[in-house]
């Protein structure tokens, strides 16, 4: 199963996955630090807790490894591929690591509860891509492990797990309330696709409004993917502030706002003239090269 990802929000997304997996180097060439200190045999403060019989390639400490490298390889191909080739393999990882999380779903759900901090990191990713209902409870009680980087790829793991179902007040208040800008951006990563994925069906009521307070966010990662979710929420209190991220200083949140705006406008007739009235006059002031994206959504 290919994950479908909203937007075009990969550039908000995957910065917010690689400082996660606890690695200051984002290295294209080599997949970071976990697959370079594998390469040369080093254990990269990953622990190992198999029983003295098993095999290298059956310890958590090197499942756990791989994981870490596959999810590097995947986030710089999600943002970086062009061509066919490049494709398929960005889809072949996407399937590798279902496969393989799913398959030891259970290791991964021990390690998160309770693993060293690096593992439970590792973990949180890798259960959002096993697709497995017992990943959903596990990502929840982690997001209020002591350890940031844990709480940020638990995040990360409820966004890519997209499951309807997953209850999202606790996600909103780290959102709203986390002093570290890129758990902030994994918060909104995860309930934009939550929401998404709920298409109608029961919502938090103060999910909008935890939404629409993150529009002033410092990041410009935070205030697009939280604009977009406004958009696919048809919420009509949010088209006064979407109005004015049209003159947002960064392209991306300009152009979540305008499709949000576009989105609301189509869904919620009385807001069909104010939210076209706002797009008109952002696209008569915009910069040459934000007027044709604009335009697509008058």
């Amino acid at each position: 199963m290919r994950i479908s990802w909203p937007l075009a929000l990969v550039l908000a997304l995957v910065p917010a996955c690689l400082p996660a997996c606890s690695s200051p180097q984002t290295d294209k060439s080599t997949l970071g630090r976990a697959a370079a200190a594998q390469a040369a045999g080093e254990p990269d403060g990953i622990r190992a807790t198999s029983s003295g019989g098993a095999q290298q390639g059956d310890s958590i400490g090197y499942f756990l490894n791989k994981i870490d490298e596959r999810v590097r390889a995947w986030s710089n191909l999600k943002l970086d591929a062009r061509t066919e080739s490049e494709l398929h393999t960005q889809n072949l990882l996407e399937q590798t690591l279902q496969y393989d999380t799913k398959r030891r779903v259970d290791e991964l759900v021990a390690q998160l509860e309770s693993g060293p901090p690096r593992n439970r990191a590792i973990a949180a990713v890798g259960l959002g891509f096993s697709g497995m209902p017992q990943a959903q409870p596990a990502l929840l009680a982690a997001l209020t492990d002591p350890d940031s980087h844990v709480v940020s790829n638990a995040l990360l793991g409820l966004g890519v797990l997209g499951a309807a179902d997953t209850p999202t007040a606790e996600i909103a208040y780290v959102l709203r309330t986390h002093r570290d800008s890129w758990t902030r951006n994994n918060a909104a990563f995860a309930l934009q696709r939550i929401a998404t994925a709920q298409s109608g069906g029961a919502r938090d009521p103060e999910l909008a409004a935890s939404l629409r307070e993150a529009l002033a966010d410092e990041m410009a990662g935070v205030r697009a993917q939280c604009a977009a979710t406004l958009g696919a929420l048809h919420d009509a209190e949010s088209v006064r502030p979407l109005s004015d991220l049209l003159y947002d200083g960064e392209n991306l949140v300009a152009f979540a706002a305008a499709g949000a705006l576009a989105s609301i406008g189509s869904q919620v007739p009385e807001q069909k003239g104010p939210t076209a009235r706002a797009l008109v006059a952002a696209y008569s002031r915009a910069r040459s090269e934000r007027r044709p994206s604009l335009q697509r959504e008058l």
